[in-house]
């Protein structure tokens, strides 16, 4: 099917369209409205322009005579354009909507990142606003971090040998001059640039059994993935516990081995559940993060090097999966697990997987462990279980992202294990003016393109192109015309209507 031309007014034309409004697309609107960036001035130099931006007071800065390039002079006039910004989410019209209605349901209270994991260009925004409003209190201090890096040196004694090395619906494009956005509400909306900003967890990790599970016991199986959006802003309790609590005991079972799944396993104790079973394929890990220090510590240049200089996708998500590691619990959850085990509220089965699971109206689950696929006679029976949580994740595939169907079709890139291969720019390839951020970009900036940090690098890669892309394009009057393929729906829609 040839693409239509559409025709859309001033109003609904926007320079960049950002899709998705959670902590990646924050942090490159955020990047967008800064006018010292730190890929222009020094660290040094950021921290006073903010302090004289907050001041009011207007200087001069001297260049440094040992730089080919004069950094620029001027205080009051940094950036040479300021483009009209939009933002599309499925959620509410707010930001965070997700973040902070799964903070809410699983009653999470801190974030286990460190001060400089945010999605603020000034690396120590976080701790000047802490200081500032006066919350410095509420900075919970990560012990037994510092010191416990490896060097460069030890490092290399590691690696060993080295890896060989080898080789919204968002869909309308057009040679000239930018892209179209269908959504929901029937809005049609032009932009020059689209970043693609939007969560990954697309496709559920469930277990074996819940795809053999009947169709009316479906609602008594809960993936973390369903509880998102509105869905998270309901009672974190399904009604079968909730109305039993206050009559008799009830009991709970939790799949995973990762942070969320300690999380719930917390809140439904907190929530008044007598009994809780952690079910675990292996262990449960600790760490302070969901990837190796060596990632976030003084020597992460390292890594993050000997990953960017890595030219075959595969040999990278490699890279990406080692230093995950799958799941893993941090210090404070894991003591928060062992004292409920003490309590006798909580029961850890390391190494188990389920292998069958029957429901009862009147008993509940009836489920049967085994020691994974080798040990598939060495049952272990739970009964009487009310309700069943899935921390299992999501793999991360764009190809399931409806709103791209058409982007896919009609500019195909390469993939890898579900993620797309873009350009060092995070561009999808070096003509369409699409840039995708977040989990996504996982190929390009490697294992902390899921976390915060990830974020913010991403958003410094992008705005570094975008100023020459948004160059590249005419001025077209009120009426932009380009091309789109209105074969799909998008669903998203604005998060504000007024301009970025």
């Amino acid at each position: 099917m040839h693409p239509s031309t559409v025709t859309v007014h001033a109003r609904d034309f926007y320079d960049i369209v950002i899709v998705g409004a959670g902590p990646s697309s924050l942090a490159m609107s955020a990047r967008l409205r800064e006018p010292y960036p730190t890929a222009i001035y020094t660290d040094v130099e950021h921290q006073r322009f903010s302090f004289l931006r907050k001041h009011g007071v207007s200087v001069q800065t001297r260049t440094h005579k040992d730089l080919k390039q004069p950094r620029r002079a001027n205080a009051s006039s940094p950036r040479s354009f300021s483009p009209r910004i939009a933002v599309l989410d499925q959620c509410e019209a707010n930001w965070m909507a997700n973040w902070r209605a799964q903070f809410e349901s699983f009653g999470i209270t801190h974030l286990r990142s460190p001060m400089f994991f945010h999605g603020h260009p000034d690396i120590e925004a976080m701790q000047a606003y802490a200081h500032r409003m006066g919350r410095e209190d509420e900075l919970v201090e990560i012990c037994g971090i510092v010191g416990q890096e490896k060097s460069k040196h030890q490092q290399k004694r590691k690696r060993g040998k080295k890896l060989p090395r080898t080789d919204i619906n968002e869909r309308g494009i057009s040679d000239d001059p930018g892209m179209a956005l269908y959504t929901t509400s029937g809005r049609i909306i032009g932009a020059k640039v689209v970043i693609f900003a939007a969560g990954i967890g697309t496709q559920p990790c469930l277990p074996d059994f819940v795809s053999t599970t009947p169709h009316d016991t479906r609602a008594h199986v809960t993936h973390t993935s369903e509880m998102t959006g509105a869905e998270c802003g309901q009672t974190f309790l399904p009604p079968r516990i909730s109305s039993a609590i206050s009559i008799r005991p009830t009991s709970a079972v939790v799949i995973g081995g990762g942070l969320t799944s300690a999380q719930i396993v917390d809140r439904l104790v907190q929530s008044g559940v007598e009994k809780v079973y952690l079910v675990c394929r292996s262990h449960i890990k600790v760490k302070h993060f969901d990837f190796g220090l060596d990632w976030v510590s003084k020597y992460k240049n390292v890594k993050k090097a000997a990953f960017w200089n890595e030219e075959d996708m595969s040999a990278r998500m490699r890279m990406i999966k080692e230093a995950r590691e799958g799941g893993s619990v941090n210090p404070v959850y894991y003591n928060r697990l062992k004292k409920l085990v003490d309590e006798g509220r909580l029961e850890i089965l390391s190494g188990q997987v389920v292998r069958e699971a029957h429901w009862s109206d009147e008993a509940g689950w009836e489920l049967k462990l085994c020691e994974g696929e080798a040990h598939p006679d060495s049952d272990r029976d739970v009964e009487g279980v009310d309700h069943i949580w899935c921390a299992t994740g999501s793999a991360p595939d764009i190809s399931t992202i409806r709103c791209l169907q058409t982007i896919r079709e009609t500019h195909p890139i390469g993939y890898c294990d579900g993620l797309p291969c873009l350009t060092d720019d995070l561009q999808w390839n070096g003509e369409l003016p699409l840039f995708v951020i977040g989990g996504f970009a996982a190929l390009h900036i490697g294992p902390t393109a899921y976390n915060l940090e990830g974020g913010r690098a991403a958003a410094e890669r992008v705005a570094q192109r975008l100023e020459s892309v948004l160059l590249g394009f005419q001025d077209h009057g009120n009426v932009a015309e380009f091309y789109s393929d209105p074969r799909n729906s998008n669903f998203f829609d604005p998060l504000d209507d007024s301009d970025g």
